[in-house]
Formats: C-alpha cells, sequence, structure tokens
C-alpha cells in the first residue's frame, strides 16, 4: 500500500513538473509552435522602420531585428504599420509580438512593456528652419526663447522638454513625424527634436531643404534604442538578448545595416535594460 502511495505520489509530482514547464512558454513561443507568424509593429518613419519589398519590415531597426531573429532560427516574420501611439496598446492586446520602431527605453515605458537590452544609442538634435533663427542647441533654449515645440505624441523628446520648463502652451502635439515636419513648413512650430538619423530620414524622405539639424552637444540627451515585448515573453526575451549579444556590433551586421548609415558610434554600449528601466 505504502509503495502505490509513493508512486502515486511520484507520478503526481512528475505531472505538477510538467505542467510548470509546459505554463513556462509565453504567448510568443506558444505562437511560434503554432506555425504562426511573428508580427513586428512599427510607425513608418525612413530609415529606422519602414515597409520594403512585398510588405516586408524594412529600415535600420528593422533590418536589425531581423538578423537577430534569422540567428534564433525565425524567418516568418509578419509586418503591422500603425501610428506612434497605438504601438504599446496592440502590444499589450496581442495585435502584435514586437514593437520594431526605434522606442526609446525610459522609466515610464518599462512599466507597461518588457524590453531588449538596446541595440543603439542616440543623442538628440534638433530640426530648425535654415539658419537657426531662435539659436536653438538646448532643451534650455527652447524654454528661454518663445519657440514652439512639435513632436508626435508619446515620443520621449515631450518628457525632455517639459522637465527643463517648455510650458505646455508652446508644445503642439501631432500623430506623426508627417504632422511635425507640416508644421515646421507651414510656420505653426519652430523646432523638432529627434536622433540625428531619423531628423536626417525625414528630411530627406520629404526632399526638404528649407531646414538643417543641430549638432549634438555635451548637452544632449542620450537615448537607448530598443525593441519592446510583452511582459508575459520574457522567456523570448532572454533568447532574443543572448542572440542580439551575438551580433550587434559583428561584421556581419555592420554590412547588413550599411544601407541605413548605421555608425559604430551608434553602438549601445554595455548599458543593459535593467539598468535603462531602474
Amino acid at each position: 500500500m505504502k509503495t502505490n502511495i509513493l508512486k502515486l505520489l511520484a507520478v503526481a509530482g512528475a505531472t505538477l513538473a510538467l505542467s510548470a514547464t509546459v505554463s513556462v512558454a509565453g504567448p510568443l513561443l506558444d505562437r511560434i509552435k503554432g506555425g504562426k507568424t511573428i508580427r513586428v509593429g512599427y510607425t513608418v518613419a525612413p530609415p529606422l522602420s519602414s515597409v520594403g519589398k512585398d510588405n516586408q519590415p524594412d529600415g535600420v531597426i528593422n533590418d536589425f531585428v531581423l538578423g537577430v531573429l534569422k540567428r534564433m532560427g525565425y524567418t516568418n516574420i509578419e509586418s503591422v504599420v500603425m501610428d506612434w501611439g497605438g504601438l504599446i496598446p496592440a502590444l499589450q492586446a496581442d495585435r502584435i509580438d514586437i514593437i520594431t520602431a526605434g522606442m526609446y527605453i525610459t522609466k515610464e515605458r518599462c512599466k507597461n512593456v518588457l524590453f531588449s537590452n538596446p541595440m543603439m544609442m542616440l543623442p538628440d538634435v534638433f530640426v530648425v528652419k535654415k539658419g537657426n533663427p531662435k539659436g536653438i542647441q538646448t532643451y534650455e533654449d527652447i524654454a528661454k526663447t518663445d519657440a514652439v515645440f512639435v513632436q508626435p505624441a508619446g515620443y520621449a523628446p515631450i518628457e525632455s522638454a517639459k522637465q527643463v520648463g517648455v510650458p505646455s502652451d508652446r508644445m503642439l502635439i501631432v500623430p506623426s513625424n508627417t504632422q511635425a515636419l507640416a508644421a515646421l513648413r507651414a510656420g505653426r512650430a519652430d523646432v523638432y527634436a529627434a536622433s540625428y538619423i531619423e531628423s536626417e530620414g525625414m528630411l530627406k524622405t520629404a526632399n526638404e531643404t528649407g531646414f538643417e539639424i543641430t549638432e549634438p552637444n555635451e548637452k544632449s540627451p542620450k537615448s537607448w534604442v530598443s525593441y519592446a515585448f510583452r511582459k508575459s515573453d520574457a522567456d523570448f526575451v532572454k533568447a532574443f538578448d543572448e542572440a542580439q549579444k551575438s551580433y550587434i556590433g559583428t561584421p556581419d551586421m555592420m554590412k547588413d545595416l550599411a544601407p541605413f548609415e548605421y555608425r559604430k558610434a551608434y553602438l549601445p554600449g554595455e548599458q543593459t535594460a535593467v539598468d535603462l528601466c531602474k
């Protein structure tokens, strides 16, 4: 009798252990095992992210993630394009699996998503009218002048501007970069902030020659670009970070991203997502 009880307990223990093992897999791994696509969500903001041939994700952020996923053995990828403000809600609602839009790691975002380790570090610069008539070089300069600051909703520079005292009545919040550039053209705004690579891409795409980009300086806030996942996909993110470590900074990576002018200066250094979320 005692032997039978011990056998039953052993079977029950094994069953519980198996259940625990099975439940570890997050929704993204379950989706992949079911033969479904990995859905990457992003805005159209070349050269960071755009739609390429056959509706495939393109741009420096997307090509990098495709390189990492390929190292993990995943090539069944689906593009989902949307406005910036819809990205995190779409991730949380399981309409996309990874945000590949050049999202900066911020403490506020860390409350809602799980970031992989950064793939790029970028200082902020400013897009201003040719000749920089208001002399904008820093966020403090925006606060001191009467300049109107334009940004797409949800972009990190909004917080940087608030922190130095740029008042809300001199902030123009718009849905996208396209509307931000339109506001600059129309004179409804004087300055826009982003990374150099994003600012240059925006002006080139629009064939815009009436504006210039300031140079980064010692006061320029630095931001780390990463990929956002659901918090329930921690197992996938751990594997992603390992694959990224073997790819980032390699000749293969630099070759893959050469069309987008990714520079070694953009490499993120030793910062981790955990460090940046503290």
